[in-house]
């Protein structure tokens, strides 16, 4: 059942973002790894030409010098909006200066396409305004909501200042004056995309980092910078946060950042589980609430429940079952939050490991595999035709490590493998969460280790590989959908 093909949606313009998205993976190892942000001033032109913008909008001349080539056909079926406001460097000003569209703008000036020459325009009267040449003025091209691209305008009153802008920065215009506004947009300026993907990578020695990937933009923001290990990602239910394992302080504690990389980092376990030598398995309860992660403490991982906004972590689940003494990791919550699937091993045996589920206050304790000499791991609830399912790795000790995928009801009968044991390492399934659309449902994304460094690739139910690499040399991916 392993076939590889594209993801067969009901949208068009999905199946062409991923597409898309397998092209510049597959021939374009190259990702722009944007350093966390810094507060202060941010004033600058982006399109396909300037600081790495959206390879679809292009701002034309006289804005800009015309560019020396385009990327795709010109597409006149949009209906952009270009808003103007006073940009503080940070954000705008609201109320906004003006909004354009193609049916009502200020002074009856409307949006225009023009196909014959390839481009939109509209007009901007600044002597319709009271403009102060000690602000900037930021020129916004939207569709649906969307920011394509921006232009910071900077006014001076006379040729001699015009001179003295820096145009990578700002456009030029003498206060007064009217500034045609014109734009070029092409098929794929807005590429549907499947949401966030939040990983761990390797970035020299033994340090690794936390990034997130956003597929509508194909922009991979780096989220930590540390000389430490900074691992296993994952998303709060509403996207805002990213919740990561690091040993940055010496034994290994759970922080958590904002998503989009701006802001402090925050800590959120004071260290009182134990000195912990390794933390796996971090999941977050789906109303918000806990977070669960497995530490090992005393050469036992256990599992423990905490609040999401930090704070005393309790241990969850005992560490013994059928009177033994059993490793508790990989910890999931169902996607309603009532249960928690998990795995349970007897310590340093990996060949003795099956997969669990229980209520999410630990109770009602159930074994759903039972895999004599092979091994399971990394369960994840997915949904099939709207019913649930879960999605876990198994593996053979005894050949070398090779692990596949492995759906199964939530009793865990009907196990089916959807993915062929070849020798290559497999692991950390996860399904989205978030605003999941049909077209998304029953599809996980995986780890996968063919050889040299691991990738992330996206699964069907029935183990058909939609795109491979979702993003190379990546680990433990949280898929989030906004």
């Amino acid at each position: 059942m392993f076939r590889r093909q594209f993801l067969a949606v009901s949208s068009p313009r999905l199946t062409a973002a991923l597409v898309f998205a397998f092209a510049v993976s597959a021939c374009d190892g190259s990702r722009e790894l944007m350093a966390p942000r810094t507060d202060g001033p941010s004033f600058s032109i982006q399109d396909a030409v300037h600081e790495g913008g959206n390879r679809h909008l292009f701002w034309l001349p006289p804005m800009v010098p015309a560019p020396g080539s385009f990327n795709g056909p010109f597409d006149a079926s949009q209906s952009p909006v270009v808003e103007i406001c006073e940009w503080t460097g940070m954000s705008c000003v609201t109320p906004l200066l003006a909004s354009f569209t193609m049916d009502t703008g200020p002074g009856s000036e409307t949006v225009r396409v023009v196909s014959v020459d390839e481009h939109y325009i509209v007009n901007w009267h600044t002597d319709q305004w009271e403009l102060d040449a000690t602000k900037t003025y930021r020129i916004r091209a939207l569709i649906d909501g969307e920011e394509l691209g921006h232009a910071d305008v900077d006014l001076v009153n006379g040729g001699k200042e015009l001179r003295n802008v820096n145009t990578n920065e700002y456009v030029a215009l003498k206060n007064g004056r009217t500034l045609p506004i014109k734009f070029r947009i092409e098929e794929g300026a807005l590429p549907e995309g499947f949401g966030l993907v939040a990983f761990d990578r390797g970035v020299g020695g033994s340090d690794r980092d936390v990034f997130v990937l956003d597929s509508r933009t194909q922009i991979v923001t780096r989220l930590t910078q540390n000389p430490a290990t900074d691992v296993k990602p994952v998303f709060s239910p509403d996207g805002q946060w990213v919740v990561f394992a690091s040993n940055r302080t010496g034994g290994w504690e759970l922080y958590r950042t904002l998503t989009d990389g701006s802001g402090s980092l925050q800590k959120l376990t004071p260290g009182t589980q134990g000195d912990a030598t390794g933390i796996t398995g971090i999941d977050w309860n789906p109303d918000g609430s806990t977070i669960i992660f497995s530490a090992r403490v005393s050469n036992i991982w256990r599992l423990f429940e905490m609040p999401s906004s930090g704070g005393t972590p309790t241990q969850l689940l005992s560490t013994t079952f059928g009177g033994a003494n059993m490793d508790v990791q990989f910890a999931q919550y169902s996607r309603d939050g009532v249960k928690i699937y998990h795995h349970r091993t007897t310590p340093f045996n990996a060949s003795n490991s099956d997969i669990y589920s229980a209520d999410a206050d630990g109770s009602n304790e159930v074994k759903l595999t039972s895999l004599p000499g092979r091994g399971a791991g990394f369960p994840t609830e997915i949904f099939v035709n709207g019913v649930a399912k879960v999605v876990y790795t198994e593996w053979n000790p005894s050949a070398g490590g090779s692990s596949h995928q492995v759906i199964m009801n939530t009793d865990g009968s009907s196990p089916v493998a959807i993915t062929a044991e070849d020798g290559v390492s497999e692991h950390d399934a996860v399904g989205p969460a978030g605003n999941i659309s049909a077209s998304l449902e029953g599809i996980v994304i995986i780890t996968r280790q063919a050889s040299g460094l691991p990738d992330l690739i996206m699964l069907g139910s029935d183990g058909t590989v939609l795109m491979d690499p979702v993003i190379a040399d990546a680990f433990a991916a949280d898929w989030w959908i906004p």
